[in-house]
């Protein structure tokens, strides 16, 4: 079943609300009728006065991809456990538990820095071993009451491997203008099984941090300027930092130059 590229909880123009209790229950018929394999996919839900996506216990491989979730009465995507929706699932050590979409769980974010014209995210995912998932990332003006999602405005993809502990880094930089203060989410969806999980809890988006501020002290002085040329000289290097300033791949005078202008500059 696919759907996809519905206005669902608004006119079509996209901006008058129409009564509209949820948006998209994927439900079996009936213990021997299932709705697998569901792509809902480009679909704009908001305002509807409960769930905006619910996936029931018995249902899996429902892909729920590039979307906007905004403004639900209840949580944008709820996975159940049973036949009815239960709000958000907190993840599980090793991602074995069953139900919706196998329960699949959802990114954890650390932080989000904005730019003119990007932003970039950071967190991890923790699901089973050797899996590769497509981590979707959403921004929203404000965070849902319950503390995870919703999904008002799609960033774009970053595709993730878990190592044999089932764990992978999130660390990606995506050309989207992103305002200060907004709030990030994101979902994981398993690429072999198609199971997309919640939406994970949200993250304000804050302002990019000064490239000279080398210590990350939050003061710009000559303590960075010591801590990049110790970095450079192969001395130490703060948490986190690297000598290879214009990430260039290569460590060289150019990256010196390009720190001498960001610390003169300023930020």
């Amino acid at each position: 079943t696919v759907i996809q590229g519905n206005t669902i909880g608004l006119a079509a123009g996209g901006l008058t609300p129409i009564v509209t209790r949820a948006g998209i229950a994927v439900k079996p018929l009936s213990s021997f009728y299932h709705a697998l394999d569901t792509l809902v996919a480009a679909n704009h839900i908001a305002r509807v006065e409960t769930t905006g996506v619910f996936v029931a216990g018995l249902e899996h491989g429902v892909r729920i991809t590039s979307n906007s979730i905004h403004d639900c009465g209840a949580a944008g995507l709820d996975l159940g456990v049973a036949a009815v929706a239960d709000g958000p699932t907190p993840n599980d050590s090793g991602d074995a538990d069953g139900g919706g979409n196998n329960l699949q769980n959802f990114p954890v974010l650390t932080s989000a820095f904005a730019g003119s014209t990007s932003v970039r995210i950071i967190g991890s995912l923790t699901t089973l071993p050797g899996r590769t998932l497509d981590v979707e990332f959403f921004s929203s003006p404000s965070c849902d009451p319950s503390g995870f999602g919703e999904g008002a405005t799609y960033l774009g993809t970053f595709p993730v491997q878990t190592n044999a502990a089932g764990f992978a880094v999130i660390d990606v930089s995506l050309a989207a203008q992103v305002p200060i203060g907004a709030a990030l989410t994101a979902t994981a969806t398993d690429v072999a099984l198609g199971n997309t999980s919640e939406f994970s809890a949200c993250r304000g988006v804050e302002a990019a941090p000064c490239p000279a501020d080398f210590n990350a002290d939050g003061a710009l002085d000559f303590f960075d300027y010591d801590a990049f040329v110790n970095c450079f000289e192969g001395v130490a290097c703060p948490p986190g930092a690297s000598a290879d300033f214009d990430a260039d791949g290569t460590v060289d005078f150019f990256d010196y130059d390009a720190f001498v202008v960001a610390f003169e500059v300023g930020c």
